[in-house]
């Protein structure tokens, strides 16, 4: 098990070196096509004025846009690349939480959570199974998952 944690860690410690030496690459103007999958993606997820929302692997948050149109009472944005989380803050400060962590670290107190989003991320992961046991705990009862790539 701690030969697991300790791969998982250098994993991630690997994917926040990487994207924080890319976030550049993440700002540039999106195309208005991804744009509009985007926030079909937003959409199919059905956030509820007063959902909690957790958006894991935000990057620099080109879903929080979409998701803070639904009026949600709490938006936690997770991310491994403190670069990244830092141009979400600038963009959104306090209109959400950030948290630098793998969503499998993150507390189950920290929930329960309407809706969890993970777009363009899943595939990054280090044990799929691992992060959607992760979030299975915290999601509410009735709680929605959406995993999407809108580029492919």
């Amino acid at each position: 098990m701690e030969d697991k944690i300790a791969a998982r860690r250098a994993h991630n410690l690997a994917q926040q070196q990487a994207f924080d030496d890319i976030v550049a690459s993440f700002e540039q103007p999106i195309p208005r096509d991804i744009l509009q999958r985007l926030d079909m993606v937003v959409q199919r997820a059905e956030i509820h004025p007063g959902d909690a929302v957790l958006d894991v692997g935000t990057g620099v948050g080109v879903l929080l846009l979409f998701i803070l149109k639904h009026n949600p009472s709490r938006v936690m944005a997770c991310d491994l690349s403190e670069v990244m989380l830092e141009r979400v803050r600038a963009k959104f400060c306090d209109r959400l939480i950030t948290l630098q962590a793998d969503v499998v670290d993150i507390p189950q107190d920290e929930g329960p959570f309407n809706v969890v989003l993970c777009n363009a991320m899943f595939g990054n992961v280090y044990d799929q199974a691992e992060t959607l046991e992760a979030i299975g705990r915290l999601l509410s009862i009735e709680g929605r998952l959406a995993i999407s790539h809108p580029m492919g």
